[in-house]
């Protein structure tokens, strides 16, 4: 942690001992998911210009572009709307969808091809978090089959106590399937914190009342993490923070 993220953890010290459940963003946060996006969103959008070239040009992008990681990844964390919306707005729903289909496909071949890259001492912090009695969720705005997939190939129920998922609640942000999970009693928002690395995990940590901790080593754009309460540079600063259980 930088010198202001460690004067915030202990101004939040009391706060922090109080806690007993830790929501977790997934990608950007415990998975980084560009190794996986990043081919799979080149390989819909060079079907994208050979099918309607039309629609490409309108949205401002030249047939020719050479996509970087860093602007692929300005999606991630997105649900898949909230994505379509700002990438390519007016691409008629049929090709959508089918571009979205080839995107989630080529994520699922790479990944069961062992391209999936989580971040270092990930499932080592998890383990040992798990391990102090702290209880964890899952909370990403990926499809039901993206988070399947990963429960599988990382064991990931070995971990998480709840896993909630966009896909499986339709037309909701990541705050109101938050809220619905403390509604149900699945958490107290005042022993809880939000862990991500993007805009929808701080609105949704700071709207339900959780403290908030920002992972900058995600996919972040300049300012989404401000308003957080503690920024973690490395996902196993978690281990310092949580340290014990009381």
């Amino acid at each position: 942690m930088n010198n202001d993220s460690v004067s915030k953890s202990a101004l939040h010290g009391d706060r922090l001992a109080t806690i007993d459940t830790l929501v977790f963003d997934y990608d950007g946060t415990i998975n980084n998911s560009i190794v996986l996006y990043a081919p799979a969103f080149k390989k819909a959008f060079d079907y994208l210009v050979s099918l309607t070239p039309e629609y490409v040009v309108e949205a401002g992008y030249r047939l020719d572009k050479d996509w970087t990681d860093e602007e692929i990844s300005q999606w991630l964390g997105y649900t898949k709307d909230e994505m379509w919306s700002t990438f390519m707005p007016n691409l008629p729903e049929g090709i959508r969808n089918r571009a979205g289909q080839m995107i989630g496909e080529e994520m699922t071949r790479l990944l069961r091809a062992g391209k999936s890259a989580l971040y270092t001492n990930a499932l080592e912090t998890l383990e040992m978090l798990k391990n102090h009695g702290y209880k964890m969720i899952f909370l990403s705005n990926c499809s039901v089959p993206y988070m399947e997939n990963h429960k599988e190939l990382f064991e990931l129920e070995g971990y998480f106590d709840t896993f909630a998922c966009a896909g499986a609640h339709p037309g909701l942000s990541k705050a109101d399937i938050l809220k619905d999970l403390i509604d149900e009693g699945v958490l107290k928002p005042e022993r809880s914190v939000m862990i991500g690395d993007r805009h929808h995990d701080v609105e949704a940590g700071l709207s339900n009342g959780l403290l908030t901790i920002g992972c900058s080593y995600g996919f972040s754009r300049p300012g989404e993490l401000e308003p957080c309460d503690i920024i973690i540079d490395q996902f196993s600063e978690l281990k310092q923070l949580f340290n014990s259980k009381k």
